[in-house]
C-alpha cells in the first residue's frame, strides 16, 4: 500500500467491522489463499467486488469476487496510519 503512504513497518489502526464502502482501505482475509489479512482498496465494479492493491510492487495483484460468491472476509477498515519514530 505504499502508493497510499502505508509502508513496511507502519502501524495501521483498524475499526473492526465486516462491511466496507467503495474505496475504503480494508484488512481482508482471502479464503484459501492465506490466513493473514491483507490491506487492499475495496471496490465494486460490474457486479464484482475487487480488492485492489495500491503498491508499486508488480507481484501484488487484485483479487476479484462475484457479489454472490465472496471468497474473502473483511476484518476491519483502516482509520489511521501511524509511522514509527
Amino acid at each position: 500500500m505504499n502508493l497510499e503512504g502505508i509502508d513496511d513497518g507502519d502501524y495501521v489502526l483498524l475499526h473492526k467491522q465486516e462491511t466496507a464502502d467503495p474505496k475504503d482501505i480494508v484488512a481482508a482475509e482471502v479464503i484459501g489463499t492465506d490466513t493473514c489479512a491483507t490491506l487492499k482498496h475495496f471496490m465494486r465494479r460490474d457486479g464484482k467486488i475487487i480488492l485492489q492493491p495500491r503498491s508499486s510492487h508488480p507481484k501484488h495483484k487484485p483479487f476479484e469476487f462475484s457479489e454472490k460468491d465472496q471468497g474473502f472476509a473483511i476484518r476491519g477498515v483502516a482509520i489511521a496510519v501511524l509511522k514509527p519514530a
